[in-house]
Order: structure tokens, then C-alpha cells, then sequence
């Protein structure tokens, strides 16, 4: 986003061209630059802001109230997406630990 928004602001690129580089309609262009234009950091949601580095928040000021909704669902669905994998991983990791551990002979049986 940041060579459309540069090729834009410095007169290299229209934003008729620029929305087809992009993949947008030129009036979902035009509403995301001028967002990204008045560049509101607060109207990104908090926990969004937490997790996005602060290089990047500008970027994100292009997009409307609702798709910045709907990016912090999915990111919150990727990540808590994430940590059940983590501790599914985690729990086998014990489980075959335990099963390890009960085919272990114990002391007494060895000195046999």
C-alpha cells in the first residue's frame, strides 16, 4: 500500500490506476486514500493497535470502521486459532511423555 499511497501523493499514478493496481473499484480506492489522508490512529481499535507494529498503523488508517472490525476478528480468530494448536501440541507432548514414562521399567523390576 505504501508505493499506492506514495505514487498517488506525488503525482506518478492516478487513482483510476492505482485502484487497478491494487485490485480495488476506484471509489473503494479513493475512500481508502482519503482515510489514509486524514490519518486517524484512533479510530483503529485498541487491541488492533497492540498488535500491529507502529510503523504500520498509519496503513491501516486507510481502511473504514467496519473492515478495521472485521480485521481485528480475524486476527483474534488467527491467534486464538493459534494457541489451541499450541496447546493441543502441548498436551500430546505430555500425554506421549506419560506413556514413555509407564513403559519405563521401575528400579525394582531392573534389579531382577
Amino acid at each position: 500500500m505504501k508505493i499506492a499511497v506514495d505514487c498517488v501523493a506525488k503525482g506518478y499514478a492516478t487513482h483510476e490506476q492505482v485502484a487497478e493496481f491494487v485490485g480495488l473499484t476506484t471509489a473503494s480506492w479513493k475512500q481508502y486514500y482519503k482515510n489514509f489522508q486524514e490519518g486517524n490512529v484512533d479510530r483503529i481499535p485498541k487491541l488492533l493497535r497492540t498488535l500491529v507494529p507502529a510503523r504500520d498503523l498509519r496503513y491501516l488508517t486507510g481502511f473504514t470502521d467496519e473492515q478495521l472490525r472485521l480485521i481485528l476478528e480475524r486476527v483474534l480468530e488467527l491467534s486464538l486459532k493459534e494457541r489451541m494448536e499450541n496447546l493441543l501440541w502441548r498436551v500430546f507432548l505430555v500425554w506421549e511423555y506419560q506413556i514413555k514414562q509407564e513403559r519405563l521399567p521401575s528400579a525394582g523390576e531392573i534389579r531382577r
